[in-house]
């Protein structure tokens, strides 16, 4: 590793063994006195916060594309929406508890010059896969993203909730041309009490049996099963989305206030982020934003 500062230009640069290089041009006077941080931490900060606010945006999108879906009874869009919702929220909950750990390990990682390089070796992979992760088959190794039912079944043993996975399953089922899909629109079958004669009504709405004149206490919706099982994805989703929120925003917040990549860099790229709280991350004092202090394992509730 090795930081100078360019002859005919102001630059900052970073060589590292492997002979990749990491510069910059944009630091402050406390970043020329600590050339590789002013070059490696402002790089890490602006990508944690690029994952946090992808994931804070497309989440809240699908949650509100479903919700409208839902009550639209638009099923076939409801359906899927809510699938994608729960994968978002259970890669969003999966990759915070890895970035977490990663921060908490690089946190605790001796001072010397050489700190700044060793934060990195701890989160760039986890970053990378965050960011950059796919399936595609093309794919190098090291940007594998993990199985989407490996986030869905973490998701649903940290909530607590084992039927996530199988919800996972059916809205997955809705989402291609196969079983769940044909039956959307579909009843629940009626069956005569002799169990002679059965009926399934198809409609584009729900159908409602009884009469409203006759005894309006009498009318239900005879709809299948399914509605519903998008409806509790879309609570449980969205109940577990307005606790990570916050929770995740922890993460990239303490990397800032601990590594001050803001002091390092000349222009600020972080505007209308805090709030008024007494710590900006509004942890109430609780985390220490400082090197060699604990950053707490991340948790969300069991429901």
């Amino acid at each position: 590793m090795q930081a100078t500062t360019s002859a005919d230009e102001d630059w900052l640069i970073v060589k590292f063994t492997d002979g990749s290089i990491l510069a910059t041009d944009d630091f402050s006077d406390l970043g020329r006195m600590r050339p590789a941080a002013a070059v490696i931490y402002p790089e890490l900060d602006s990508r944690l916060w690029a994952w946090w606010l992808t994931h804070a945006w497309s989440s809240l999108e699908l949650a509100l594309a479903s919700q409208t879906a839902i009550r639209g009874w638009s099923l076939a869009s409801a359906s899927t929406l809510s699938r994608s919702l729960l994968e978002s929220v259970a890669a969003f909950w999966y990759e915070t508890r890895q970035l977490g750990a990663s921060w908490g390990r690089a946190k605790n990682l001796p001072g010397g010059e050489d700190r700044p390089v060793r934060v990195r070796q701890e989160l760039n992979p986890r970053l990378l896969k965050a960011f950059r992760g796919t399936r595609l088959k093309a794919s190098p190794e090291f940007l594998r993203a993990p199985n989407v039912l490996t986030w869905v079944e973490r998701l649903a043993k940290d909530t607590g909730v084992p039927m996530v996975t199988e919800w996972y399953d059916k809205l997955s089922d809705a989402a291609h041309p196969s079983s769940y899909a044909r039956t959307l629109y579909s009843s629940v079958t009626m069956m005569h009490d002799s169990c002679g004669k059965a009926e399934t009504h198809f409609a584009y709405s729900p159908i409602a049996t009884g009469s409203l004149e006759e005894d309006p206490d009498s009318v239900d919706a005879a709809v299948n099963e399914f509605p519903r099982l998008i409806a509790d994805a879309w609570i449980l989703c969205t109940d577990v989305l307005l606790e990570l929120l916050p929770l995740s925003f922890k993460l990239p917040a303490d990397f800032t206030l601990t590594s001050r990549a803001l002091d390092l860099v000349g222009s600020p790229y972080l505007r209308n982020m805090w709030t008024d709280d007494p710590c900006p991350c509004s942890c109430g004092g609780a985390i220490a934003h400082k090197w060699a202090a604990a950053f707490p394992p991340l948790r969300i509730s069991q429901r």
